[in-house]
């Protein structure tokens, strides 16, 4: 029963159904050719993260690859995008003829990243913006990206990296392209802008004893104050070894926390109403979501009508169907033909 509530959980029976179409839709040659280098875990004085890369068939191990970036959200990792990121840098790379190298991050004060004692308050969005532009700049070279992809808190984190790479003197070029995915573009109000069971969620996390024992108590304990199947595998996903036989949290709550905090009263409207130059910027809203108000969407719209109207940089709006808050999961394939046109003829 629990792997059955994992596969619906992870969305892994529609991934699995995606992986089969994309699989289906190359050829065994390009299969084959396909080099998948091994997930290469970065734990230095930047963002940790992991690697996938996708080669196209006859691309050699020096020739230069599309470079992406996936940012993760509250309470989450990299390694939660890591199935979605494989199978859109393959697919991307079978219909492009060029490869791409996509990097998932951990940001502060989660997954592997949360372990490093370099990442110091104030845990803000412009703080974690920050941290990708001294990631691109020290880990890649300062090379422009290709694209960048931003989920929930992660897009709020990738429309302050646009502003800020996008600023005199910056010495990165803003993205070709950067996708924002369900993400509150403005300040959040509780119970208003944003569900309130994220409140409750940090709050309870707070009161929770360590170490842990196991899962299962875990599971036990939530069940006991009501939370649901579906929130309490993904919080017991949350859980790393604590090197003593038991188990801690693998993020940092108090800075997570702070982050959640600066999320709510930081807004991006500017970025949004005025792109880059050169950039395409795509905001992604999930249809069945319930981040979006009414006065939110009427904000979007105009954005993209000032957008359109004098600035160089590009504002597309975008609504996947059949898709909650978590939308990679939710429908999958419809998020990746959403994307893969502008990755394959950007």
């Amino acid at each position: 029963m629990r792997a059955a509530h994992r596969a619906r959980l992870y969305g892994l029976q529609e991934l699995s159904a995606v992986s089969r179409q994309v699989c289906g839709s190359v050829s065994s040659e390009i299969r084959e050719c396909f080099a998948f280098d091994a997930l290469h875990a970065r734990a230095e004085a930047t963002l940790a993260y992991e690697e996938v890369v996708a080669r196209s068939p006859g691309q050699k191990q020096d020739d230069q690859l599309n470079h992406g970036i996936i940012v993760h959200g509250l309470l989450g990792t990299g390694r939660n995008w890591r199935t979605f990121a494989r199978l859109l840098a393959k697919q991307a790379a079978a219909e492009s003829g060029r490869g791409w190298r996509i990097a998932l991050v951990d940001q502060r004060n989660h997954g592997r990243s949360a372990e490093n004692g370099d990442f110091h308050p104030p845990h803000t969005m412009q703080a974690a913006a920050k941290d990708l532009v001294d990631l691109v700049q020290h880990n890649f070279g300062g090379q422009q990206l290709n694209m960048i992809v931003g989920h929930s808190l992660g897009g709020k984190t990738t429309l302050e990296f646009l502003t800020q790479v996008s600023q005199s003197g910056s010495k990165l070029s803003p993205p070709q392209q950067a996708w924002v995915l369900d993400a509150n573009i403005g300040k959040v109000t509780l119970n208003k802008d944003a569900p309130s069971d994220v409140d409750k969620i940090i709050k309870e996390i707070k009161d929770i004893p360590l170490p842990i024992a196991s899962r299962d108590w875990l599971y036990k304990y939530m069940e006991d104050r009501g939370y649901s199947i579906g929130l309490r595998l993904w919080m017991g996903s949350n859980l790393i070894p604590d090197g003593h036989g038991k188990l801690k949290w693998g993020f940092n709550i108090q800075g997570a926390d702070d982050m959640y905090e600066s999320y709510r009263e930081r807004e991006c409207w500017d970025v949004v109403k005025a792109p880059p130059q050169g950039t395409v910027l795509n905001i992604v809203r999930a249809a069945n979501s319930d981040r979006w108000t009414k006065q939110t969407m009427l904000q979007l719209e105009q954005a993209q009508q000032s957008a359109a109207k004098s600035h160089p940089g590009q504002l597309n709006v975008h609504v996947l169907p059949n898709a909650g808050h978590w939308l990679h999961v939710d429908n999958p394939r419809g998020l990746m033909d959403m994307m893969l046109p502008s990755l394959v003829d950007p």
